[in-house]
């Protein structure tokens, strides 16, 4: 996956989605650990369905996934390990009426283009 498709499908869709996937107060890939569940985390949904474990859950960051998890289901994650934390970070760190800003932020900070996230914001507005 190159860096523009995972930006703009992990921003969009927590944008989208408009809070976090949490259980218990920790934040979760998927909330109810099925592989359809539309309550997800930006890396949650940029993990395709048919790749997706609930063993996952357990493995904490994207570090984690990729040390612990089976290497070929990440390798489109590998090459933007530091965009895709940076994500996750997002979702985990910050409340989600600060995400807009931080996303939009995030795409200028990597040279993204930052269109479709504008363009989504204008749409809602």
């Amino acid at each position: 996956m190159k860096a523009q498709a995972l930006y703009e499908k992990g921003a969009l869709h927590l944008l989208k989605q408009g809070k976090r996937s949490v259980v218990a107060g920790h934040c979760r890939y998927r909330q109810d650990a099925t592989a359809s569940c539309p309550l997800r985390c930006a890396i949650g949904a940029v993990i395709p369905d048919d790749k997706y474990d609930p063993k996952m859950e357990t493995m904490g960051s994207v570090h984690g996934l990729l040390r612990r998890g089976d290497p070929m289901v990440f390798e489109f994650l590998r090459p933007h390990l530091e965009l895709t934390s940076d994500l996750q970070d997002v979702h985990d760190d910050h409340p989600p009426s600060e995400w807009a800003g931080i996303l939009l932020d995030l795409g200028y900070a990597y040279d993204l283009d930052v269109r479709p996230i504008e363009r989504f914001l204008r749409a809602e507005a």
